[in-house]
């Protein structure tokens, strides 16, 4: 992998990756000293097996809000999220080829005038996250004044991604006819990977789950992963070809497009993916007095306020730089055009840009919220965060407290997990001052970078009163 290496980049590289990960695959856990010598040869990397993926899917329940922050009993659509994780070595090789193309991806964006357009999987980035890449967003749409917002999303993005496009662009932007052995290897195992259920594994190693359940996922996940690996390698052959309840053990991926989202390397090769159409909309943006960024599947286009039939043609040509891109779908659901004029914001269809769908709307990027006057972190992001508050304060109540062995449940975990104290820093005898880090955490950073004019955390102020009077609550009945 003949790439010029920032040496910096490469020594935080290793410094994230120098312990092993805990989870079990089909391979032994293995740290990065032990892995270095092998991962940094290109003979080995050409000539290397890759192990199955494992898959399964996390199904998340979606919650409307009711007063900015409690949630509604009434369950809305499930949100699916398709997870793939690689063996350990496996992981290794995708890692540090991602760090590579990332270096030079990095130059590119650099050399291209582009380098804060594309805003995820940059290892160049790394003390930016989306508190102020969002608040670059909003104080652009607030200097603007009156403006066109469009906020797109990409459907299914990971998973459209064409095979062969994606090949065009990396020879492209490599400056090469042919991948080198070590990259196409890598290429090909990316894009035919294979994986391998996680329901099987769990069931050939008799451990009871059901997949629909997340919690019974997450138990079962959890006394897997005390195992070395997943199968030995004797089991490994002997399992791969079965079948279970009619489904082969192993499947590969025998369409011309999708990779799997989480792996080490796809951020980097969706950027790759992404590059021409990045340049070609930030160009238009720039040319009209524009901000464009993109984060990942979901971008953002600002443009100063113009007569509608311009912003028409404006929203077309973007529309036409899309379809420029193979397999790139917006998701009509999640596309919407806003009109912000005398720090009012209508939101506007999509198809005709003079048709008006809500007045005084709010504008949704990267976790926050914006109704023209002030900025507040999302209300669905708010949501889950009290849903989750309240299932863990209701596991407490349901058992009064107490396990089923009679002794006392500590409510440590629920502060900890949900309320300022777990967001404030501790110090040991010999050892920095160093975060918890939690929800309440976030808010802080975000009030902190947005400053004190905005509500940032105008939904999270009486947290710690909502848990008081649950529990207070609570006594009084028992007390009855």
């Amino acid at each position: 992998m003949s790439f010029r290496q920032d040496k910096s980049a490469l020594c935080r590289w290793k410094q994230k990756n120098k312990n092993n990960r805990r989870y079990a695959h089909f391979d032994e856990k293995i740290n990065l000293s032990k892995a270095w010598d092998y991962i940094k040869n290109p003979v080995k990397i050409a000539q290397h097996s890759f192990y199955p993926f494992i898959h399964y899917i996390i199904r998340q329940k979606k919650y409307g809000i009711k007063n900015g922050s409690d949630v509604k009993k009434k369950e809305q659509d499930e949100k699916k999220r398709y997870i793939y994780y690689s063996a350990h070595l496996d992981r290794y090789i995708f890692s540090y080829c991602g760090h590579l193309l990332n270096q030079h991806y990095n130059r590119r964006l650099k050399s291209d005038g582009i380098d804060n357009v594309a805003i995820a999987y940059r290892d160049n980035k790394v003390n930016m996250s989306n508190i102020q890449y969002a608040r670059k967003a909003y104080d652009y749409i607030k200097e603007l004044g009156d403006c066109f917002v469009l906020i797109g999303d990409f459907k299914s993005f990971f998973d459209e991604l064409d095979h062969s496009y994606l090949k065009e662009r990396l020879l492209d932007w490599l400056g090469t006819k042919r991948l080198e052995d070590d990259y196409f290897a890598v290429f090909k195992n990316i894009t035919r990977f294979s994986y391998w259920q996680l329901e099987s594994i769990l069931k050939l190693n008799e451990i009871k789950v059901s997949m629909k359940n997340p919690e019974s996922v997450k138990m079962a996940y959890d006394v897997l992963n005390k195992c070395d690996r997943v199968f030995s390698a004797v089991d490994f052959r002997k399992y791969r070809h079965d079948k279970i309840a009619g489904i082969k053990n192993v499947t590969r991926n025998n369409k011309f497009y999708g990779i799997p989202q989480g792996s080490a390397i796809s951020g980097v090769l969706s950027n790759i993916y992404m590059l021409e159409f990045d340049k070609m909309v930030n160009e238009f943006v720039k040319e009209v007095g524009g901000l464009y960024m993109r984060y990942s599947d979901d971008f953002i286009v600002v443009l100063p306020k113009q007569d509608e039939d311009i912003l028409e043609l404006q929203y077309r040509k973007i529309l036409d730089i899309k379809d420029s891109v193979e397999r790139l779908t917006l998701e009509p659901k999640k596309t919407q055009i806003f009109i912000c004029c005398e720090r009012k914001i209508e939101r506007r269809c999509p198809i005709n840009i003079s048709h008006v769908i809500k007045e005084n709307s709010r504008i949704d990027y990267l976790g926050f919220s914006f109704d023209g006057h002030k900025i507040t972190i999302r209300g669905k992001t708010i949501s889950k965060y009290y849903y989750r508050m309240n299932r863990k304060l209701k596991t407490i109540l349901d058992s009064n407290g107490k396990t089923h062995k009679g002794n006392r449940i500590s409510a440590k975990v629920l502060y900890a997990k949900y309320t300022f104290k777990g967001s404030r820093s501790r110090k040991g005898r010999d050892e920095k001052r160093k975060p918890k880090g939690n929800f309440i955490s976030y808010v802080n950073r975000a009030r902190y970078e947005f400053g004190p004019d905005e509500d940032i955390d105008i939904a999270t102020k009486n947290h710690m009163l909502k848990i008081k009077r649950k529990l207070k609550l609570s006594k009084a009945k028992d007390s009855k």
